[in-house]
């Protein structure tokens, strides 16, 4: 999106069929994630707004479909935290405690 104007980005993507290994390859575009219906500048954008707003908030803002936006803060933390470093660690507390007395509990690790 520039300003409020939504931008389409139409592309004729190559695709090369290897003989050899008979494999069918795509070129790579260094702006796009491959598999992904949008380009890295507006997936940083979404990660440094998830900083301060919601999900619900950015899809508003950015006019993106929720789901768009959970999938870029997801993947982002799956690559992130998908295997904490555990080196040392001898003991692993567990806490839940309630956020708004008899309603919301949260968990805290």
């Amino acid at each position: 999106m520039i300003g409020k104007k939504k931008r389409v980005i139409i592309i004729d993507v190559q695709r090369h069929y290897c003989e050899k290994c008979k494999i069918v390859r795509q070129e790579h575009l260094r702006f796009a994630k491959e598999q992904k219906s949008y380009i890295r500048s507006l997936e940083k954008m979404v990660l440094l707004l998830s900083s301060h707003m919601t999900i619900q908030s950015i899809s508003r803002l950015l006019d993106l479909n929720w789901n768009i936006i959970k999938e870029i803060i997801k993947s982002h933390l799956k690559s992130k935290y998908h295997s904490p470093r555990l080196k040392g660690v001898k003991h692993i507390a567990i806490d839940e405690f309630a956020v708004k007395k008899g309603y919301i509990y949260d968990l805290c690790i």
